[in-house]
C-alpha cells in the first residue's frame, strides 16, 4: 500500500516542507490528507459502534479492523467511505454533499481490489471480506436518505440490487466456516446461527407460512424456482430468528449476502413473489429504524418503493402484503 494516500478534490492537505526538517535528516515531503484523518477518527470513535450490537465485536470494529485495513486497501476505503456517510448524516445539506462525494469516491476505488479478493478467498482474508461486506450493505442502505433532493439518485430497490451485485461471491465464506472461525477476529462468527430463536411471534410465523404457501402454489411445476425461492424464505426466517435474540444489525443484513444469485435475477426481473419476499425483509430492516443511523426510515422506504413498482401493474398477493404494510405503518 502506498505511503501517501491520494486526497479527494475537496480534501485539504498540509505539506511539511523539507526546510522544516533538521539538516542531518534526508529531505522528505509528507502529505497528510486531513479528510482521511478526520474520517478514520470518526470511524474509530463513533461509526464502528453502529456495525454490531455485541460488545465483543465492538472492540474488533474499533481497533482490529482499522489495523487490518492497512493490509487490505478495499477495507480501508470501505471504512473511510462509511465514516464519510456518517459524517454527512450529521451535516446540513450543503456541507453533506462534499462528504457524500468523498464516500462515493472511496466506494468506487474499493471495487476492483474487493473483486480480486473475492476471486482469491481464503481464511486469511475472510475477516476483511466479511467486514467490507457489512460496511457496503450499511453504506448502500444509507445512501438514498442521505441523497434526498438528488433526483438522479437511485431508489432503495436499485441500491439493494447493487448490494447483491457487489456481494456475489461472499457466500463462499460460508463454505470455509470452520477454517475461518479458527482465525477470525470476530467472536460471533464461530456458529453464526446458534443464537437464533427457534420460533417467532405468531403473526410473523403466519407471514412466513403465507410466503411458503404462495411458493408451493406458484412454483409447484417449477422445481428449480421452487427450491431457490424456498431457500430465500428459509434464510430470511433464520435472520428474523437471529435478530429476535441478538438485536444486531448483522442479523438484518446477512440475508443480502447469502441469498442465491438466481433469486437476485428474479428480483431484477421484478418477479412479484421475489418482491414480496424482499418486502418482508424490509420489515426486518425496519427494526433498526431509530436505533442505527444508517438504517433510518429505510425499511419503510424500501417497501414503499416496492409497492410503487407493484402498482404499475396488477398488485399480486395483496393479502400477503398486509403484514409488511401493517408492521411498517404504511
Amino acid at each position: 500500500m502506498p505511503n501517501t494516500v491520494s486526497a479527494s478534490p475537496s480534501s485539504p492537505q498540509v505539506s511539511i516542507s523539507p526546510n522544516a526538517i533538521p539538516s542531518q535528516s534526508p529531505p522528505v515531503t509528507t502529505h497528510y490528507d486531513l479528510r482521511s484523518l478526520e474520517l478514520m477518527h470518526k470511524f474509530s470513535t463513533e461509526t464502528y459502534y453502529s456495525l454490531s450490537s455485541d460488545a465483543l465485536d465492538h472492540r474488533v470494529w474499533q481497533t482490529t479492523m482499522p489495523r487490518k485495513a492497512l493490509e487490505f486497501d478495499f477495507l480501508l476505503d470501505g471504512i473511510l467511505s462509511i465514516a464519510s456517510l456518517h459524517t454527512a448524516a450529521t451535516k446540513p445539506p450543503l456541507e453533506a454533499r462534499s462528504y457524500i462525494d468523498t464516500a462515493l469516491e472511496y466506494q468506487n476505488r474499493a471495487l476492483t481490489p474487493f473483486r480480486h479478493a473475492l476471486n482469491n478467498i481464503s481464511p486469511a482474508n475472510c475477516d476483511a471480506i466479511y467486514a467490507y461486506s457489512l460496511i457496503t450493505i450499511a453504506s448502500r442502505i444509507a445512501m438514498p436518505h442521505l441523497a434526498i433532493g438528488d433526483n438522479e439518485g437511485p431508489n432503495m430497490i436499485e441500491n439493494i440490487l447493487h448490494v447483491f451485485e457487489l456481494l456475489q461471491g461472499t457466500t463462499e465464506i460460508s463454505k470455509m466456516t470452520r477454517a475461518w472461525s479458527s482465525q477470525s477476529s470476530f467472536p460471533t462468527v464461530g456458529d453464526y446461527w446458534a443464537p437464533a430463536a427457534k420460533c417467532l411471534d405468531s403473526e410473523t410465523e403466519e407471514a412466513f407460512s403465507r410466503l411458503t404457501a404462495i411458493n408451493n402454489q406458484k412454483n409447484s411445476t417449477l422445481p428449480e424456482e421452487h427450491l431457490i425461492t424456498d431457500e430465500a424464505i428459509d434464510l430470511l426466517r433464520r435472520c428474523f430468528c437471529r435478530y429476535s435474540t441478538m438485536k444486531d444489525p448483522g442479523s438484518v443484513v446477512t440475508w443480502l449476502a447469502v441469498v442465491n444469485r438466481r433469486f437476485v435475477d428474479m428480483l431484477r426481473g421484478l418477479e412479484p413473489l421475489s418482491l414480496l419476499i424482499l418486502g418482508h425483509w424490509g420489515v426486518l430492516l425496519g427494526q433498526l429504524d431509530g436505533k442505527i443511523w444508517w438504517a433510518s426510515n429505510s425499511g419503510r422506504a424500501l417497501v414503499t418503493d416496492i409497492l410503487g413498482v407493484c402498482r404499475k401493474g396488477v398488485v399480486e398477493y395483496g393479502d400477503a402484503w398486509l403484514w409488511p404494510k401493517r408492521e411498517l405503518r404504511l
